[in-house]
């Protein structure tokens, strides 16, 4: 049967002219999979993944992948790689997890020096004085980070993720809030290779990304968000919205993690 045989594969007209638009530098790329069609009509075409076509074409495509992806990261150990090569790659292709590290660094770079950021020292030698409340919160939050995944559980882990955001909370002049933990705790996770640079890039993601969330002691930020947030949810859902509002569920009570952390708490990095 056509249909469910392994052998067949059908693709939509649309997603043709996408594949052979993705892969228009391989100038044979159409030729050959139309060579490997067996049945056409209004809906698409049927291709024969055992036609020797088939075949010469995804050894072409695996040949050139694995040439830009070598490219990709000969670029990367540049001391100013071009961000639109490094861009335009991870858009077509993601971004091989060797690499994630110093693509985030580059991307966070980049979004500081747009937001006239200035580059973190680091110095690890200026914690927060002993008789500094936030300490406290610190070491407590530090011991239930990601409490399931074993590196967090490693004392050496705890020690140094405890020094990051001492450091930082000292170094930006900030009261040390729960939720920092979890993105400090991001940058163990990217292959990064030392202390200073998990730290870089995570002052960088603090400074460019989290909009003063953790500099307002208000939250008066957060509370805007909270308040989009459920405009957002009645535009989208309004029974959702309607049932939630009926028992006073508000954002406040069950999204906090989710915009304080951005969802760093809850999704896998």
């Amino acid at each position: 049967n056509m249909k469910k045989s392994r052998r067949w594969k059908r693709f939509t007209h649309e997603q043709i002219r996408a594949k052979a638009e993705q892969r228009r530098d391989l100038k044979c790329y159409r030729s050959l999979l139309m060579e490997a069609a067996v049945e056409k009509d209004e809906r698409g075409v049927v291709f024969d993944s055992y036609h020797p076509s088939w075949r010469k074409l995804i050894a072409l495509v695996t040949t050139k992948s694995n040439e830009k992806e070598k490219q990709f990261l000969e670029e990367l150990k540049k001391p100013r790689p071009d961000m639109y090569t490094i861009k335009a790659h991870c858009k077509a292709n993601g971004i091989p997890k060797e690499a994630r590290g110093r693509v985030w660094t580059l991307l966070l770079e980049e979004a500081a020096a747009a937001s006239h950021c200035g580059t973190p020292r680091g110095d690890f030698s200026k914690l927060l004085p002993s008789d500094d409340p936030g300490l406290r919160v610190i070491k407590a939050d530090v011991s239930r980070t990601f409490p399931y995944v074993p590196l967090f559980q490693k004392p050496e882990v705890q020690r140094e993720l405890e020094t990051l955001l001492s450091t930082y909370c000292r170094e930006y002049g900030v009261q040390y809030k729960q939720g920092m933990n979890f993105i400090f705790a991001i940058f163990f996770q990217l292959g990064l290779p030392d202390s200073a640079s998990r730290y870089h890039s995570a002052c960088l993601f603090m400074e460019t990304m989290t909009g003063g969330t953790f500099k307002d002691s208000d939250f008066g930020g957060l509370q805007s968000v909270f308040r989009v947030f459920r405009l957002l949810l009645l535009y989208h859902d309004p029974v959702m919205c309607n049932y939630l509002d009926q028992y006073d569920m508000v954002p406040e009570l069950y999204a906090s993690s989710w915009f304080i952390t951005l969802h760093a708490n809850r999704l896998p990095v």
